[in-house]
């Protein structure tokens, strides 16, 4: 039960930290650091597996392709494009974004099929 805690503990954690990206977004040197202390957090408390890495990594390249398609028809622009019309911190977002849903969606799958003794 102390695990789950934990693992609740870090994602709401993520999630603040990810919430300070959105509210920073004009900060260039604050969101590499709070991107890369999200990825520490998730990366190390949370244990990732080998498909968690393969997720990460598949979303680390469809997500932003679809944010620079998006960007490149004109649905809607970054205020700091770094290259293709993207942040530079983009992919590291997906990449995490991925890890924090996946890991809180298993969370929340124990916690509903605990049994009570």
């Amino acid at each position: 039960m102390f695990k789950l805690l934990l693992q609740f503990a870090v994602e709401g954690i993520s999630a603040f930290l990810l919430l300070s990206v959105i509210l920073l977004f004009d900060e260039l040197v604050m969101i590499p650091i709070a991107i890369c202390i999200i990825s520490g957090l998730v990366l190390y408390y949370l244990h990732p597996t080998k498909a968690d890495l393969i997720g990460a990594i598949l979303a680390s390249f469809i997500g932003p392709l679809a944010d620079i398609l998006s960007s490149y028809y004109g649905s809607w622009s970054f205020a700091n494009d770094q290259f293709f019309g993207i942040p530079a911190w983009l992919p590291v977002s997906w990449a995490v974004n991925f890890l924090l849903f996946r890991r809180l969606s298993q969370t929340i799958y124990d916690l509903l099929h605990i049994t009570k003794p």
